[in-house]
């Protein structure tokens, strides 16, 4: 019995060849007497793909007949706008996330560059670091020669007088987001148990917990609205700090 594969009438290691028969080599699998050797690979994907539908239509049988407290149709949506929402707040902090790696005191250097989505056709620094003459786009290079070290330092200066705006990125808010969604049925419960001490009807209660299901729902939606006002805040924030960049590197070349 070969170990990997047969090699016409001995066997070896590795992929299986053939040196007649009919057979032919093509496209990394073998085809040959009408079977077909190609490496099983869409056969993975594809039940990896029916694992994950049958999961998703077991957890929405469940959301249908609500028997997750705290998840219901409503909220189910909720979260998954919720989930959509942080998108766009991840794709713009993208063009700034190298600020998340400088932070600490034992960087001195960095090959990253930070800035705005769209290049100022009228604009003043130099190549690398420089701000709009007529915008508010900007780029901060710590890599550029003879500033790049100094931008980094000037920058990290910067952040460490803002420190709550520059540590509550996208991927904070989402975490929140994450939590108050898996504590939705922790709440719901608790509000349940509570309840049923009290001289209330189960009609009642039903309605109460279907209420304070929505509360965990509303204040994750929250986050990806306060992570997109953060990414805009930082980014006016990383302009002016590149004006002042700008002008303390054009002094040091006026002064050459």
């Amino acid at each position: 019995m070969a170990s990997g594969g047969f090699h016409s009438g001995s066997s070896h290691s590795g992929s299986f060849h053939s040196s007649g028969g009919g057979g032919s080599r093509s496209g990394g699998g073998y085809s040959g007497g009408g079977y077909d050797y190609g490496g099983g690979g869409g056969e993975g994907l594809m039940v990896i793909g029916i694992i994950v539908i049958a999961i998703t239509l077991y957890f929405f049988s469940h959301i249908q007949r609500e028997t997750i407290p705290g998840i219901n149709l409503i909220t189910f949506g909720i979260y998954t706008a919720t989930g959509f929402f942080f998108i766009p707040s991840f794709k713009a902090h993208k063009r700034v996330k190298a600020i998340e790696g400088i932070r600490a005191s034992h960087v001195v250097h960095s090959d990253r560059i930070i800035g705005s989505e769209f290049l100022s056709p009228v604009r003043r620094g130099t190549k690398a670091t420089w701000v709009g003459k007529e915008d508010r786009n900007f780029r901060i290079s710590f890599n550029e020669e003879g500033f790049g070290d100094k931008n980094l330092k000037r920058v990290k200066e910067f952040m460490r007088k803002r420190p709550i705006t520059f540590m509550l990125w996208p991927k904070v808010f989402l975490v929140i987001a994450i939590l108050w969604c898996f504590s939705a049925p922790f709440i719901v419960t608790g509000v349940r148990n509570y309840l049923t001490w009290k001289p209330i009807s189960v009609k009642k209660i039903d309605e109460i917990a279907k209420y304070v299901s929505y509360i965990p729902a509303v204040l994750s939606f929250i986050c990806p609205i306060l992570s997109g006002v953060f990414v805009n805040i930082r980014e006016k924030l990383l302009y002016k700090c590149a004006v002042q960049i700008v002008d303390e590197n054009e002094k040091e070349l006026a002064a050459e």
